[in-house]
């Protein structure tokens, strides 16, 4: 008599099963997550240009003097450039190569020695034109600088 085998791993019916079930959860988180990069990616370039906008505004009260804050974007991205005003020279610059996001609006805000911008102003992103992902970075006349979703009014 022959001792009966025991058999280990899984039967080719047992991995299909669970292949197709992997492939239908992908299928159903990969649009999301790529929503959720899209999302990420707006809201971190509103974030770094609110960093840029209150650094100027910080500096322009540190060193008593005007500074100029300016967004620029061209073929291979775009890039936030803080100078004094006076002197031209620069202080900081953020550059992002960045072709997918969008910005519209103001595209120089200029800062007193008190802080205070030369004008109330408002810029606006987007990521790949989905005005779903809208964000406003608003810079008040006291100084207050605010992102928010939405468009620029």
């Amino acid at each position: 008599m022959r001792a009966k085998q025991s058999s280990r791993g899984f039967s080719l019916a047992e991995f299909m099963v669970a292949l197709i079930i992997l492939s239908v959860l992908v299928g159903i988180a990969v649009p999301g997550f790529m929503d959720f990069l899209r999302r990420q990616k707006v809201s971190s370039s509103a974030n770094s240009a609110l960093a840029m906008l209150q650094y100027a505004r910080s500096e322009a009260i540190k060193r008593q003097s005007d500074i100029e804050v300016t967004f620029v974007a061209d073929s291979s991205g775009w890039s936030i450039e803080v100078r004094r005003d006076d002197t031209d020279e620069l202080l900081r610059i953020l550059r992002k190569d960045d072709t997918q996001t969008e910005w519209s609006g103001t595209n120089r805000v200029l800062f007193d020695l008190r802080g205070r911008p030369a004008a109330a102003s408002c810029m606006q992103l987007a990521v790949d034109g989905d005005s779903s992902l809208n964000r406003q970075i608003s810079v008040l006349s006291g100084g207050k600088i605010a992102v928010k979703e939405g468009v620029c009014i």
